[in-house]
This record gives C-alpha cells, structure tokens and sequence, in this order.
C-alpha cells in the first residue's frame, strides 16, 4: 500500500466494509474500524564537514573544495525536486543568531534524500562550493554555521514527539580569520649609562609582522621607561612614533627614537619598554610580543643594575 503524499502527523487508517449489491447487512454501525498511524517527514543534518586546506583564513579569500554531507535521520523521504535550503554563515560563536551572524552562501538542493533510520542516511548529497570571508573581517576565532532547511518549508520529524527535527540541522565549525600578528624585537640603544634630566640619543627597534595577513591601518610604537621589565602602569612614557605605511606578512621594519627626553628620575636600574599598537584596532599583538624588553639601559638591565647604580652613585659622590 502507497501512502499518498501528506504532512508529517498522526492519522488514521479506516478500513471500511460496503456490502455487496443484494446483500442486507442489519449493522452498519461495525462495518469500519481505525487505526492510528503516525506518518513520519525527514530530519535534516550536516556532518563530516572536510576543510582541504585547514580552517584558518585570511580576509578576503574564500574556504574551497569544503565538502559535507547532507543527511536524512527519519523514516519520511524527500522526493525529487523538492527545494531545499542550505545555507552557511559566519557567526561569532557556535549558536545561530539572525542579527548578528553573516550569510556566506545559500543555495538550494532539489535533489531528493531517501528514507532512512533514526540515526543512519541511507542517501547522502555532498556539495562542494566556495564560501568566501568578507574582506572586512577582523581577525580572530569564529564559526562556520552550515544550516539545514533554515527557511523551515520541508516539515521535519524529530526523534521524539517533542523534537520538532530541527535540533540538527546547524552545525558549527570553528575556524580562524587570520590577521597581522606585531611583534617588537631586536631592540637597541648605544648609551650604556646615562645622568637624570638628559637625553638618550638614539632608541631601536625593529617591528614586525609575524602573521600572514598585511596591516594595511598604520600602527603606533610607544617608548617607555619603568622600574619593571613587566608593561604596567606605572611605566611612564618617553616618546611615540606613528607609521601609516602597509607591512606587510612576515616582513619587518627598523625605526629609531632620537634625543629621548629622560625625565628627572631617582638614581637606580630601570627598564626601557616598546610596546606597538596598530591603529584603529587593526591586526592584533600577542601578550608575550605587545611589551618587548628593550636592551636594558644603564640603569635599566637587571642583569648588571649593580654595576650601573654603583657606578651611578659614586660618580655623585666624586661630585661632592
């Protein structure tokens, strides 16, 4: 027996007994008896999702040759040209919102899924397309949401009475948009002891990109001088220097801070400190890369802070 095309639900079989022609039957009232059936949709999902290249991206280009597979978990089949919509979206974490995740690709798969158990497809449609990241994206940790019959217009059967069989049909697939990763190294200075109220002649340090993403948005270097080889806000800042110029991935720059101002400080070891900031929020510093020791100063290397404060006091005192 074919059952005719209807929407998921509970019904009833009545089977119906009609005497023939000639026959009296005294008790119609028997004559016909139900049975309740349930008539079971599909339950959407995706699984085995395959990124050939990795899940990490640079803005602007698109994840290619991704594949997955699109998957029928009930017992109701979906027939041959019925349209179905798959979407995938870039969502700042794994739960869909409407307001706040952005559409990558849609499209619409028409062409039928069988029958299958709870738990098993026994028919699988894999699509392979590009899904391209908006060139404006900042970098960072996100997620691919690939959505299943999102638009709702196949009714589905979950695997209970109160799943309406939705429960599967967002995956999330946690990806990384990669950005340009500054870093301070290789600092420098040619004054090995200096006297309060002077100036320091000639700071450097060399800025890098270490990621793969160029910072198209300029970045600033600040210098500062601190009791501590740890940034924090006692550190008091000396001096900045602002760069508009793309640097690029994995490249580097050298750049000098000249006649430094070194404000009237008590006599002892200090720390010279770099920190680099890209403008407008572009890009990102790692905690260890953002503050780099600078090659500590007379009074500023731990290492022979001894030395210097000794030297440093007793030049006072040939003073007196």
């Amino acid at each position: 027996m074919t059952l005719p095309v209807v929407a998921p639900g509970t019904y009833n079989l009545i089977a119906d007994i009609v005497p023939a022609p000639g026959n009296i039957d005294p008790n119609l009232a028997n004559n016909q008896a139900a049975l309740p059936v349930t008539v079971l949709g599909p339950d959407f999902a995706i699984s085995s999702p395959v990124f050939p290249a990795g899940t990490a991206i640079n803005p602007g280009t698109s994840f290619t040759g991704v594949t997955y597979s699109l998957l029928n978990e009930r017992n109701g089949a979906l027939p041959v040209g019925t349209p179905l919509l798959v979407q995938v979206f870039l969502a700042p974490t794994a739960t869909f919102s409407a307001a706040a995740d952005t559409l990558l690709d849609s499209y619409t798969f028409s062409g039928g899924l069988g029958a299958g158990p709870s738990s098993v497809a026994l028919q699988t449609a894999t699509s392979s397309r590009p899904i391209p990241i908006p060139a404006n994206t900042p970098g960072g940790a996100y997620d691919l949401l690939f959505i299943v019959d999102g638009n709702s217009t196949v009714t589905e059967s979950g695997a209970t009475v109160a799943d309406p069989g939705t429960a599967l049909n967002v995956l999330a697939v946690p990806i990384t948009v990669n950005s340009a990763d500054l870093a301070v190294t290789s600092p420098a200075t040619a004054t090995t002891s200096i006297g309060v109220n002077t100036t320091l002649s000639s700071v450097s340090t060399f800025v890098q990109n270490q990621g793969t993403q160029a910072l198209a948005g300029g970045y600033t270097v600040s210098l500062y001088i601190s009791t501590s080889s740890t940034f924090d806000t006692t550190a008091q800042l000396l001096a900045t220097l602002t760069q508009s110029a793309t640097l690029n991935p994995l490249s580097s720059i050298q750049l000098s801070f000249n006649n430094v101002a070194v404000p009237n400080l008590a006599p002892g070891g200090y720390f010279l400190i770099t920190q680099v900031t890209p403008l407008g929020g572009a890009g990102r510093c790692q905690p260890d890369q953002q503050h780099r020791l600078h090659r500590r100063h007379p009074r500023r290397s731990p290492t022979h802070a001894w030395q210097l404060c000794f030297s440093r006091h007793h030049q006072r005192r040939g003073r007196g």
